[in-house]
Formats: C-alpha cells, sequence, structure tokens
C-alpha cells in the first residue's frame, strides 16, 4: 500500500441543501390515526399491532391525495414507521413543529410518540 501526502479536500457543502415546501400546516386537520402497539399472542407469545388489530386492511393510499395521519406508538419499544411505496413529510411530534422539512421513507417512533 502506497501512503501519499494528505490533501486538502475539494468538497462544499451550502448552507441549504434544498428548500423543501411542507405539503400541510402544523394545524392542519388529521384524516386517519393510526396506532402501533402490541398485544398478547397464544400462538407467539406477543403480536405487533395496527389500530388494535394483527393484520389490518385499511383503507388505501391514493396517489395525489393528501392526507394528515396522527400516527402513535403506545407500546413499550421503538417502531419504525413506514409506507410501502410513498414518501411523506412529519409536520409534528409530540405537538412540537418539525425542526426542518424533508422527504421521508421510515421514521423511527419512540415509545410514547403521537
Amino acid at each position: 500500500m502506497n501512503v501519499v501526502n494528505k490533501k486538502p479536500s475539494v468538497a462544499f457543502i451550502p448552507e441549504t441543501l434544498r428548500r423543501i415546501e411542507p405539503l400541510a400546516r402544523q394545524d392542519a386537520a388529521i384524516t386517519r390515526k393510526v396506532k402501533l402497539s402490541v398485544g398478547p399472542s397464544l400462538k407467539d407469545g406477543m403480536d405487533f399491532l395496527v389500530n388494535d388489530d394483527v393484520h389490518v386492511n385499511d383503507k388505501p393510499v391514493v396517489i395525489g391525495e393528501l392526507q394528515i395521519w396522527e400516527v402513535s406508538n403506545t407500546s413499550l419499544m421503538d417502531h419504525p414507521f413506514h409506507l410501502h411505496g410513498f414518501f411523506f413529510q412529519v409536520i409534528e411530534e409530540n405537538g412540537k413543529a418539525s425542526e426542518y422539512m424533508a422527504w421521508k421513507d421510515t421514521v423511527n417512533l419512540p415509545p410514547g410518540v403521537k
């Protein structure tokens, strides 16, 4: 292996990478509620639940339709929340506005997060 003299970096990261416009205001009306939890299972010991059911065939997400979801985690463990095939924006967490706007495909929900 050849080790050469250290050279200065030529990388430049701008102060603002990209401005992402929010899809909705923090006080927008909620259109869907999703509760993540756990419950006892005779077969598996414990089941992960969505809206108090093991598997929920909920109303589908429609491309182009703006939905405001309230997602809560009432379990005692972290839960990664994601939507298959969709990106989303986090408007607020526990009543506080998001620090910065971003497109997400997954967000971690610690216990007690709403």
